[in-house]
């Protein structure tokens, strides 16, 4: 399960990216993410492996800079 984090990122943040090196696919698993709320079932909507969601997950927080979200365990 993820939950949103309290975020500073905003718009501005997004203009000063270079979007041309930003690979667009990783919002597929963004949106399969908040969909879902897990790397499991994320992974089955969209045809990845589990690691190759967190992975990704990976890659979108270090290219925007954010945590995006935080895991939270199950019974937590």
């Amino acid at each position: 399960m993820y939950l949103f984090v309290k975020s500073e990122f905003c718009i501005l943040d997004i203009c000063q990216m270079n979007l041309s090196a930003f690979d667009l696919n990783l919002l597929r698993v963004l949106d399969a993410l908040l969909r879902e709320g897990s790397t499991v079932k994320a992974g089955a909507r969209i045809g990845l492996s589990q690691p190759a969601v967190s992975a990704a997950l990976g890659r979108l927080r270090s290219g925007l800079g954010d945590e995006l979200l935080l895991s939270q365990r199950a019974g937590a």
